[in-house]
């Protein structure tokens, strides 16, 4: 995610230049994990985080994850409940 993003901030097409910059450098590291032929997430990634990834980066088309299975997948609920916590505290809050 971009920064703008992450801080709440508003956003520019620069946003799909950035995630592009992303693309580019990821799609080095993982050309390497290809010639080894198995994708390893970095040990320190969240494990929910993993399973998007690994399912996103499927050298076959039909076993990548659709766009709905990554929306419905345990990280997405996970902070869309988070999300809404928040704005359940601050409405107290505001009371």
């Amino acid at each position: 995610m971009t920064p703008e993003v992450l801080c709440r901030k508003k956003q520019s097409t620069s946003v799909d230049c950035f995630a592009l910059g992303l693309i580019v450098h990821l799609r080095q590291r993982v050309q390497r994990d290809e010639e080894k032929c198995k994708y390893e997430p970095p040990a320190d990634m969240n494990l929910k985080i993993q399973e998007i990834t690994r399912n996103l980066i499927k050298r076959e088309a039909k076993d990548r994850w659709t766009a709905e299975q990554v929306i419905t997948s345990q990280l997405v609920r996970d902070y869309q409940h988070q999300m809404q916590d928040d704005i359940f505290k601050q409405e107290i809050a505001d009371l």
